[in-house]
């Protein structure tokens, strides 16, 4: 993947589930990752990131 493909990413929004809760994140970076993608994200509602798998991401543009 290009950075500018990676860069697309970046400002998007999501959903990730954990531990039987689920909330929303915005996309504030990407990083090649052992040859997939992962996305550093900050909760939509409240403080703090962290970086997380591509696979992890719940997309919410249906």
């Amino acid at each position: 993947m290009t950075a500018s493909q990676m860069a697309a990413f970046i400002g998007t929004t999501g959903f990730i589930r954990d531990n039987g809760l689920s909330y929303g994140v915005r996309i504030v970076d990407v990083r090649p990752h052992y040859g997939a993608m992962q996305f550093l994200v900050q909760p939509i509602a409240g403080i703090g990131e962290r970086w997380v798998n591509e696979t992890t991401i719940i997309s919410d543009n249906g």
